[in-house]
């Protein structure tokens, strides 16, 4: 009878993709919006990314400027109060506050706590399932092939594959 390894302790190894090195916020970001995509990278050496490969295309400025997670959290407490004030407006206009006025509801400031949770969330997930999203690893290997290209031949600066440190 051969031994079989238990589901746990299969999980738990590490995949021979994966680095075992700490990977960049700005790289982790990356994988995280690279997911869900579906069209592949499309690169040229010519004339670089493709738009019309969105997410890729989209990826790009955060690795660039190899964002922290610091600067990631700042974008998104900057964009907190025009979403705060649409959830808000949204509320206000289904009456929640008349409605539910039993337990005090107040559209502003839930809406303003729903918004920060969901930053939170955002960056928890960003972190939490970076080694599990195997497709926006597969697509971020094909970006960062490329961006090392560019580097090589002089198209790009090496400050731009910071990420990859």
């Amino acid at each position: 009878m051969t031994s079989r390894k238990s589901r746990k302790s299969r999980k738990s190894q590490k995949s021979p993709n994966r680095s075992t090195h700490s990977s960049s916020f700005a790289a982790k970001l990356a994988v995280f919006m690279l997911d869900n995509a579906r069209n592949e990278v499309i690169f040229s050496k010519t004339s670089g990314f493709s738009s019309q490969s969105k997410e890729a295309f989209g990826v790009l400025p955060f690795l660039h400027m190899n964002i922290s997670e610091t600067m990631f959290r700042s974008m998104l407490k900057n964009g907190v109060e025009p979403q705060k004030n649409v959830i808000s407006k949204a509320c206000r206009q289904k009456g929640l506050e008349s409605a539910l006025k039993a337990v005090n509801f107040n559209c502003n400031s839930q809406s303003l706590a729903g918004v920060e949770t969901l930053a939170d969330a955002l960056i928890h997930s960003i972190h939490d399932k970076y080694s599990k999203r195997r497709n926006g690893h597969r697509r971020l290997g094909v970006i960062q092939k490329a961006m090392e290209w560019q580097v090589s031949n002089g198209v790009i600066p090496s400050t731009s594959i910071a990420w990859t440190r």
